[in-house]
């Protein structure tokens, strides 16, 4: 059990994170008021082994981490193991195709989950081996 702290968002609700070693990162951004979608780009440039990407809710008065959920249940990925693939995620009211949450383990890839966005977004992801990859988020009217 862990307190959650958002991560500060850049100009107009941009977040961008890079990494290389092998960890569970949670990143927990905090929905600007304005927001009612957010745009996730995953660029991966070198995969050692896999990396698993899910979108997660939290609890906004707990801000503790044992109180998450997926959001809308179906926002677990299918584990990449490509090392030269783009995924972008759509997540927000009216995004179509509605809940199209499958995404190629190996090739570029869109999903789509038509949900309100939540206050609190968390993203998570579990890299097994050494990754390079850039993840952008940046949140829309």
């Amino acid at each position: 059990m862990a307190a959650i702290t958002t991560t500060n968002l850049k100009g107009a609700g941009h977040f961008r994170a890079s990494t290389t070693s092998a960890a569970t990162i949670d990143t927990w951004l905090l929905r600007p008021a304005w927001a009612n979608h957010v745009h996730i780009v995953l660029s991966i440039t070198s995969l050692t082994t896999s990396l698993a990407l899910s979108v997660l809710e939290a609890d906004p008065v707990r801000l503790d981490d044992t109180f998450v959920t997926l959001i809308k249940e179906t926002a677990a990925f299918t584990t990449l193991t490509t090392s030269t693939a783009t995924y972008v995620i759509d997540i927000g009211h009216g995004m179509t195709p509605a809940d199209d949450v499958t995404i190629a383990a190996a090739a570029d890839s869109y999903a789509a989950i038509n949900v309100l966005l939540p206050d609190i977004l968390g993203i998570r992801q579990v890299n097994t081996g050494s990754s390079v990859y850039t993840l952008s988020t940046t949140f829309r009217q």
